[in-house]
C-alpha cells in the first residue's frame, strides 16, 4: 500500500491576505513580464481568477444578485478592447 502526504498550513484564514482591500499592486504593475507584475503585488504573487470571488459552503463561487458590477474599463472611457490569445475560428 503507497502512503502520500499533504501540507499546507495547520489552518487557513477565512479570507486570503491577497483578497485583503488594502491588497493592491505598487507603480510596477502591469509589469513587462509575469515575473515583474508579480513583483509589484505586496506578497510577490497577483490573486488569481476569481480567487477573491465569494464563495458558497460547496466551494462554488457564489452569485452577484445583490452586488453592482464596477466596471473597471471601458471602450467608451478610451479602453482600446483589445483581447490577448484570442484566434479567429
Amino acid at each position: 500500500e503507497t502512503q502520500g502526504g499533504v501540507s499546507g498550513p495547520a489552518s487557513c484564514a477565512l479570507e486570503a491576505a491577497v483578497c485583503s482591500p488594502n491588497y493592491v499592486p505598487g507603480p510596477g504593475f502591469p509589469g513587462k513580464d509575469a515575473a515583474a507584475t508579480h513583483r509589484a503585488w505586496p506578497a510577490g504573487e497577483q490573486p488569481t481568477n476569481l480567487q477573491c470571488w465569494p464563495r458558497k459552503d460547496t466551494g462554488f463561487p457564489a452569485s452577484c444578485r445583490s452586488t453592482t458590477a464596477t466596471v473597471l474599463e471601458d471602450t467608451e472611457q478610451g479602453w482600446p478592447g483589445h483581447c490577448e490569445g484570442l484566434m479567429k475560428i
